[in-house]
């Protein structure tokens, strides 16, 4: 068990000791099961090597690569069935990492996963709205109708989809565009609880890091400094 945790297959020993109660570490060590899971880990974290500033800064660079992939799927709008799957499946994987964090976020972890400034939880809330616009159109491509139109035209635009995203991300949707079927109505219910995750639980966290720093005052020339912490993205 030891040799697991030394290569970070199992939590820590000296975190899981700081955790009181019963139900939580349970959480911790599901957390840990799915961290297992996430790419990100196996890239960056999974290197015990590695300084922990240079895992910093590719733990920053993987927040912006992801980007690149999310904007072309979601601007190329693909028509056919096999490339809808391939944006649907790279949307679902970059999702899990991102809920995952948010996990992670919300069990106060050290030091892998978990939003380290309010600049890394814009960009994952710019990342989740493109997610779900391209889950959108990979499922459910003539399922979201214009509310009031004759012929019921169904949303085709990349940035009708984004619209829809976006509204159920920050609101409870729109009037503007109405889900038909089981599964249109899901993707929504799952945007919107999404939302309330990335804005409850990581923007507490921002918050809260913020009020740390404020609170940090400046030290009189010659006394010593208190220890530093984490560095971040």
């Amino acid at each position: 068990m030891s040799r697991l945790s030394d290569h970070g297959l199992l939590p820590p020993a000296t975190e899981l000791k700081g955790i009181g109660w019963s139900l939580e570490r349970l959480a911790f060590r599901f957390f840990w099961v799915l961290l297992l899971l996430c790419p990100f880990w196996w890239a960056i974290d999974s290197k015990k090597k590695l300084s922990r500033q240079t895992r910093e800064e590719l733990r920053a660079q993987w927040v912006l690569a992801w980007l690149v992939p999310l904007i072309g799927f979601w601007l190329a709008n693909p028509a056919s069935g096999f490339w809808r799957g391939v944006a649907a499946f790279f949307a679902l994987c970059r999702l899990f990492e991102i809920l995952i964090t948010g996990l992670g976020t919300a069990l106060k972890q050290s030091e892998q996963a978990r939003a380290r400034n309010l600049v890394t939880i814009a960009l994952y809330a710019i990342q989740v709205t493109l997610i779900f616009a391209i889950l959108y159109r990979s499922f459910t491509p003539t399922s979201f109708i214009i509310a009031g139109s004759p012929a019921l035209t169904p949303a085709s635009d990349f940035f009708d989809y984004f619209y829809i995203s976006w509204s159920n991300i920050t609101s409870l949707g729109n009037n503007i565009y109405v889900p038909r079927g089981d599964l249109a109505r899901l993707l929504e219910v799952s945007t919107t609880t999404a939302g309330i995750f990335l804005l409850g639980v990581l923007l507490a966290f921002g918050i809260d890091a913020a009020k740390d720093d404020g609170s940090v005052t400046k030290a009189p020339a010659g006394a010593p400094r208190p220890p530093s912490t984490e560095a971040r993205d």
